[in-house]
Protein backbone atom coordinates (compact mmCIF):
# COMPACT_ATOMS: atom_id res chain seq x y z
CA UNK A 1 0.00 0.00 0.00
CA UNK A 2 2.71 2.48 0.61
CA UNK A 3 3.54 3.01 -2.85
CA UNK A 4 0.62 4.15 -4.61
CA UNK A 5 0.37 6.37 -1.02
CA UNK A 6 3.41 7.90 -1.88
CA UNK A 7 2.89 8.84 -5.41
CA UNK A 8 -0.87 10.43 -4.23
CA UNK A 9 1.16 12.21 -1.24
CA UNK A 10 3.57 12.90 -3.91
CA UNK A 11 1.21 14.54 -6.74
CA UNK A 12 -1.07 16.21 -3.97
CA UNK A 13 2.69 18.09 -3.27
CA UNK A 14 2.92 19.00 -6.83
CA UNK A 15 -0.67 20.19 -6.93
CA UNK A 16 -0.19 22.35 -3.97
CA UNK A 17 2.33 24.67 -5.48
CA UNK A 18 0.19 25.78 -8.05
CA UNK A 19 2.24 26.30 -11.03
CA UNK A 20 1.24 23.21 -13.22
CA UNK A 21 -1.12 23.61 -16.56
CA UNK A 22 -4.60 23.02 -16.09
CA UNK A 23 -3.76 19.91 -18.37
CA UNK A 24 -0.98 18.69 -15.88
CA UNK A 25 -3.28 19.35 -13.07
CA UNK A 26 -6.12 16.90 -14.81
CA UNK A 27 -3.61 14.54 -15.10
CA UNK A 28 -2.01 14.47 -11.56
CA UNK A 29 -5.66 14.19 -10.39
CA UNK A 30 -6.37 11.73 -12.81
CA UNK A 31 -3.58 9.24 -11.35
CA UNK A 32 -3.92 10.07 -7.87
CA UNK A 33 -7.70 8.67 -8.55
CA UNK A 34 -6.26 5.68 -10.35
CA UNK A 35 -3.96 5.01 -7.32
CA UNK A 36 -6.79 5.56 -4.96
CA UNK A 37 -8.52 2.59 -7.35
CA UNK A 38 -5.11 0.84 -6.90
CA UNK A 39 -5.54 1.11 -3.63
CA UNK A 40 -9.00 -0.92 -3.12
CA UNK A 41 -7.62 -3.04 -5.50
CA UNK A 42 -4.59 -4.19 -3.42
CA UNK A 43 -7.09 -4.46 -0.11
CA UNK A 44 -9.22 -6.74 -2.16
CA UNK A 45 -6.37 -8.82 -3.17
CA UNK A 46 -4.99 -8.79 0.50
CA UNK A 47 -8.21 -10.13 1.35
CA UNK A 48 -8.84 -12.33 -1.42
CA UNK A 49 -5.24 -13.52 -0.13
CA UNK A 50 -6.15 -14.04 3.33
CA UNK A 51 -8.98 -16.62 1.84
CA UNK A 52 -6.65 -18.34 -0.29
CA UNK A 53 -7.89 -16.76 -3.32
CA UNK A 54 -7.05 -15.48 -6.19
CA UNK A 55 -8.64 -13.55 -8.82
CA UNK A 56 -7.61 -12.67 -12.42
CA UNK A 57 -9.18 -10.26 -14.76
CA UNK A 58 -8.13 -11.24 -17.60
CA UNK A 59 -8.75 -9.24 -21.12
CA UNK A 60 -6.79 -8.16 -24.28
CA UNK A 61 -4.33 -5.70 -23.74
CA UNK A 62 -1.50 -3.82 -25.24
CA UNK A 63 1.80 -3.93 -23.28
CA UNK A 64 3.10 -1.43 -25.07
CA UNK A 65 0.44 0.86 -24.05
CA UNK A 66 0.64 0.20 -19.98
CA UNK A 67 4.16 0.68 -19.82
CA UNK A 68 3.75 4.06 -21.56
CA UNK A 69 0.99 4.96 -19.19
CA UNK A 70 2.89 3.54 -16.19
CA UNK A 71 5.76 5.29 -17.12
CA UNK A 72 4.13 8.91 -17.63
CA UNK A 73 1.85 8.52 -14.08
CA UNK A 74 5.45 7.65 -12.52
CA UNK A 75 7.64 10.08 -14.33
CA UNK A 76 7.15 13.26 -12.54
CA UNK A 77 7.41 11.40 -8.93
CA UNK A 78 10.72 9.68 -10.11
CA UNK A 79 12.04 13.24 -11.64
CA UNK A 80 11.85 14.57 -8.24
CA UNK A 81 13.73 11.84 -6.81
CA UNK A 82 16.44 13.18 -9.08
CA UNK A 83 15.94 9.47 -11.21
CA UNK A 84 14.85 9.38 -15.28
CA UNK A 85 12.09 7.01 -16.07
CA UNK A 86 11.89 5.96 -20.04
CA UNK A 87 10.42 3.38 -21.81
CA UNK A 88 10.80 2.25 -25.08
CA UNK A 89 8.78 -0.76 -27.34
CA UNK A 90 10.53 -3.17 -29.88
CA UNK A 91 8.53 -5.49 -32.07
CA UNK A 92 9.38 -7.17 -35.54
CA UNK A 93 7.54 -6.73 -38.52
CA UNK A 94 3.60 -7.44 -38.37
CA UNK A 95 4.35 -8.14 -34.30
CA UNK A 96 2.76 -6.41 -31.85
CA UNK A 97 2.96 -6.15 -28.12
CA UNK A 98 -0.84 -7.63 -27.47
CA UNK A 99 -1.37 -10.61 -24.48
CA UNK A 100 -4.43 -11.92 -22.98
CA UNK A 101 -4.00 -10.62 -19.03
CA UNK A 102 -4.59 -8.64 -16.27
CA UNK A 103 -4.38 -4.88 -16.96
CA UNK A 104 -4.38 -4.14 -13.10
CA UNK A 105 -2.32 -6.66 -11.92
CA UNK A 106 0.44 -5.89 -14.63
CA UNK A 107 0.24 -1.99 -13.85
CA UNK A 108 0.93 -3.03 -9.94
CA UNK A 109 3.60 -5.13 -10.92
CA UNK A 110 5.40 -2.28 -12.80
CA UNK A 111 4.47 0.02 -10.49
CA UNK A 112 6.41 -1.85 -7.59
CA UNK A 113 9.39 -2.71 -9.31
CA UNK A 114 9.56 1.24 -10.77
CA UNK A 115 8.82 2.41 -6.95
CA UNK A 116 11.53 -0.24 -5.51
CA UNK A 117 14.13 0.98 -7.85
CA UNK A 118 13.16 4.58 -6.80
CA UNK A 119 13.72 4.09 -3.35
CA UNK A 120 16.94 1.74 -3.90
CA UNK A 121 18.59 4.78 -5.55
CA UNK A 122 18.66 7.86 -3.04
CA UNK A 123 21.25 10.25 -5.23
CA UNK A 124 19.37 9.93 -8.83
CA UNK A 125 19.81 7.77 -11.57
CA UNK A 126 18.08 5.88 -14.42
CA UNK A 127 15.11 3.05 -14.70
CA UNK A 128 14.19 2.32 -18.16
CA UNK A 129 11.05 -0.01 -19.03
CA UNK A 130 11.16 -2.07 -21.93
CA UNK A 131 8.71 -4.02 -23.89
CA UNK A 132 10.37 -6.42 -26.32
CA UNK A 133 8.01 -8.66 -29.16
CA UNK A 134 9.08 -11.83 -30.71
CA UNK A 135 6.88 -14.06 -33.20
CA UNK A 136 6.01 -16.18 -30.10
CA UNK A 137 6.47 -13.92 -27.13
CA UNK A 138 6.16 -10.59 -25.59
CA UNK A 139 8.83 -9.47 -22.77
CA UNK A 140 8.80 -6.50 -20.37
CA UNK A 141 12.05 -5.76 -18.88
CA UNK A 142 12.91 -3.23 -15.84
CA UNK A 143 16.22 -2.60 -15.81
CA UNK A 144 18.10 0.40 -13.43
CA UNK A 145 21.61 1.91 -12.60
CA UNK A 146 21.08 1.23 -8.66
CA UNK A 147 22.82 -0.97 -6.08
CA UNK A 148 20.38 -4.36 -7.22
CA UNK A 149 19.36 -6.76 -4.91
CA UNK A 150 21.63 -8.26 -2.06
CA UNK A 151 21.96 -12.06 -2.67
CA UNK A 152 20.42 -13.35 0.70
CA UNK A 153 16.89 -11.85 -1.06
CA UNK A 154 17.08 -13.81 -4.24
CA UNK A 155 15.50 -17.01 -3.18
CA UNK A 156 12.72 -15.02 -1.06
CA UNK A 157 11.91 -12.49 -3.88
CA UNK A 158 9.05 -13.31 -5.59
CA UNK A 159 6.87 -14.77 -1.99
CA UNK A 160 4.33 -12.43 -0.27
CA UNK A 161 5.36 -9.47 1.76
CA UNK A 162 9.24 -9.79 2.16
CA UNK A 163 11.39 -6.47 1.56
CA UNK A 164 14.82 -5.44 1.67
CA UNK A 165 15.78 -2.95 3.86
CA UNK A 166 15.46 0.46 2.00
CA UNK A 167 18.53 2.04 4.26
CA UNK A 168 20.73 -0.85 2.61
Amino acid sequence: LNNPLQTIQGLAELLKNGQLTPEKRSKHADTIGREVEMIVGMRNDILDFTRGEVRVAYGTIDLASIVKEVTETYGPVCATFGITLTWSAAAGPGLASIIQGDSLKIWRVLQNLITNARDAMPSGGRISVDVNSTENDVAIEVSDNGAGIRDEFSDTLFSPFVTQDKSQ
